[in-house]
């Protein structure tokens, strides 16, 4: 009877072990499920959707209403109201023009006068004719009053009688005199001949 008992011992011990493991089983929680280190791993934003197409559409708006940085001008060049053309230059006859000189500018070495028509003979008579004025040995004809300003050149000769050197004999004068000459009011009426070069350039004033 001793071995019956002893096996019914280990039978005993072996169903209170499996008892213990079977309710210890159903008391513990279960399991928590926890992701894998692939699953949690943060999503990194590419380049491109952080460009500024993903930006909020106010602020494209925005933008788009700024004013441009350099604006267009009309830089053409725009007469002033009421001005007139400008007048064609008068042209500069070369050889000898007979003329009355207006005013000299010793500074600029220049000389203004206004060029006439010194005739004689038919060409005078006919002149005077067309003019209705009386006629001579000689007709002077100014038909305008134009201006004309010619450099003179530096080594221009200039020779004066009556008027300019108050002598019945050329004499030779210099720019300034010709200038103070020109500033009186008896020099208006007095002729002189130039002669201008192709340069434009008058080489000799010689009084009338």
């Amino acid at each position: 009877m001793a071995p019956v008992r002893g096996c019914l011992a280990v039978v005993a011990v072996a169903l209170v072990v499996v008892v213990t493991a079977c309710s210890s089983d159903d008391r513990a929680p279960a399991p928590v499920s926890r992701p894998s280190v692939s699953e949690v791993t943060p999503q990194v934003t590419s380049a491109t959707d952080l460009s500024p197409a993903a930006a909020p559409s106010s602020r494209s708006a925005a933008s788009s209403s700024r004013p441009s940085r350099s604006p267009s001008r009309d830089t053409s060049p725009k007469a002033a109201p009421g001005s007139a053309s400008p007048a064609a230059q008068p042209v500069i006859t070369a050889g000898q023009v007979f003329a009355f000189i207006e005013s000299v500018d010793v500074a600029k070495s220049t000389v203004t006068y206004d060029q006439a028509q010194f005739l004689t003979g038919d060409a005078a008579q006919k002149a005077a004719a067309e003019d209705k004025a009386e006629g001579g040995d000689y007709y002077v004809r100014n038909v305008n009053t134009l201006l004309r300003t010619v450099p003179v050149a530096p080594k221009a000769t200039i020779y004066g009688s009556i008027g300019l050197a108050e002598q019945v004999e050329l004499t030779p004068k210099t720019l300034e005199d010709l200038r103070f000459y020109a500033d009186l009011d008896q020099s208006a009426g007095t002729p002189f001949w130039l002669t201008v070069n192709d340069n434009g350039q008058i080489t000799r004033i010689e009084e009338q």
